[in-house]
């Protein structure tokens, strides 16, 4: 499963890179407005149901069913939101562009509840290694349709069917992995109490949705769409490893601590052991990027996104904050702390929407600098929420961190003698891969243990 993931995230920055070097600043603003647009219509729509099979260990088959149906409903509601809402998002953003952009969009909406409640049951039974292969080749299949397609000339477009072709292909092998057929039937008093928690739940995620996003939400609104789009391919460099190692890591913690919820020291332990692994996996690719943003945009993507290296390196900074920040999304409701997990996410939607628009007004740059300098402080004030329910110390969560940094510190060397250097394409992969031998030879030297552990689990599943 982690080479997989390895392979995912590789697979993902070379067909952005391809996509970047075919496709315009303004083809990625508008992608990224899309995308906030209709998520930010979809959390208000839909429930997430999901997490409540994960969640509730003996669900039986008139349940499930049921959410199926749910799902499917709300499903065919967002469609019909998203398609009528186009022209509204268009004189919003003052972009016409976006209303066929939009309605194209609005079709995952009919696709996604096709396999839900299916992923789901796999999540369930911790089947991670068949979802891996499942998003492989769905990424590739995407992938390869939307470069075809931005090179015949679809540009934007071409990036709103790449996601509905990944959803597509997504559904199709999840379907062919999991034999459940839905009854015909919708028993609301089945699933009163699955419906409670999704409901909390989706209070939560509303609240770490708004926060992860507000600023492309304000930034969208601000800038114009060029300089926006420069924004929109940086969120795509950094948030790559976050999306492809945090987040499918958390949807394995999540049932996980689910099922030893009332042994807080056992969650405790596997809280921090979570932290070690994902900011070892995740911060060597999020510091490579922040350090060698500027060469690798030149070289990779063409002279054209040189203006968002800045952003990368700022942003990249933030990004580990936000993978670290990103367990808690799993650990707080899984022992049954959904409501703290939505007070939390509400503050830091505050803020963050706050640091957007005040750095905004001044221009992209000064939007980063701001967003990176209020996550630092909502990442204190998270650690302390945490920690009160968790019960750890602070030596303890430090410890786990320890070893990263000093291995980061140290692959920072090559970035050190390359700043006086006009790196080209050799050169960069040279550096490249100078920093990433240091990492793993001090991390194998202080960590051989968890690795080789790691490594057997991986091999086993």
């Amino acid at each position: 499963m982690q080479v997989s993931h390895f392979v995912q995230m590789g697979l993902g920055l070379m067909i952005t890179a391809i996509l970047a070097r075919l496709l315009t600043p303004a083809d990625f603003g508008l992608i990224g407005i899309v995308s906030v647009c209709v998520n930010f219509i979809t959390l208000f729509t839909s429930i997430g149901f999901g997490t409540a099979i994960i969640q509730k260990q003996d669900t039986d088959r008139i349940q499930v069913s049921t959410l199926y149906w749910l799902n499917y409903i709300f499903g065919a509601l967002n469609t019909l939101l998203v398609f009528a809402g186009a022209g509204m998002a268009a004189r919003f953003f003052h972009n016409p562009e976006l209303i066929p952009l939009l309605q194209v969009f609005s079709l995952n909406f009919l696709v996604i509840p096709l396999s839900q409640v299916h992923r789901r049951l796999l999540e369930k039974n911790l089947d991670f290694k068949l979802i891996s292969i499942i998003n492989l080749v769905a990424a590739i299949l995407s992938g390869i349709l939307a470069i075809w397609m931005a090179v015949i000339g679809f540009g934007a477009m071409s990036l709103v069917i790449q996601v509905l072709l990944l959803n597509l292909f997504n559904s199709i092998g999840s379907r062919l992995a999991v034999s459940f057929r839905p009854l015909f039937v919708v028993s609301m008093h089945s699933v009163r109490a699955m419906l409670r928690f999704s409901l909390q739940m989706r209070g939560a995620q509303l609240m770490r949705y708004l926060e992860k996003n507000i600023d492309m939400i304000i930034l969208g609104k601000l800038l114009p769409t060029n300089v926006f789009g420069y924004y929109s391919l940086a969120t795509r460099i950094v948030y790559l490893p976050i999306r492809r190692v945090t987040y499918t890591f958390t949807e394995i913690l999540f049932p996980a601590i689910s099922r030893i919820k009332n042994d807080i020291s056992r969650v405790r332990k596997g809280y921090l052991r979570s932290v070690k692994i994902i900011t070892m996996v995740v911060s060597p690719a999020l510091i490579m990027a922040g350090f060698y943003a500027e060469p690798v945009i030149r070289v990779f993507l063409g002279v054209k996104w040189v203006p968002a290296a800045l952003v990368v390196s700022i942003l990249a900074a933030s990004g580990v904050i936000q993978s670290i920040e990103q367990l808690s999304v799993s650990v707080l409701p899984a022992i049954n702390r959904a409501g703290i997990s939505f007070s939390l996410n509400t503050v830091r939607f505050l803020f963050t929407g706050g640091a957007a628009y005040a750095g905004g007004v001044f221009g992209l740059v000064e939007a980063a600098t701001a967003i990176l300098v209020v996550r630092i402080g909502l990442f204190v004030y998270g650690f302390i929420v945490l920690k009160r329910y968790l019960q750890y110390s602070t030596a303890d969560f430090w410890k786990s961190l320890k070893s990263v940094g000093v291995a980061s510190m140290l692959m920072a060397l090559p970035f050190v003698f390359s700043i006086w250097m006009h790196i080209g394409k050799l050169q960069l992969i040279a550096f490249f891969a100078l920093s990433g031998i240091i990492y793993s030879l001090v991390i194998w030297k202080v960590e051989k243990k968890e690795l080789v552990s790691l490594f057997n689990k991986a091999k086993s599943t």
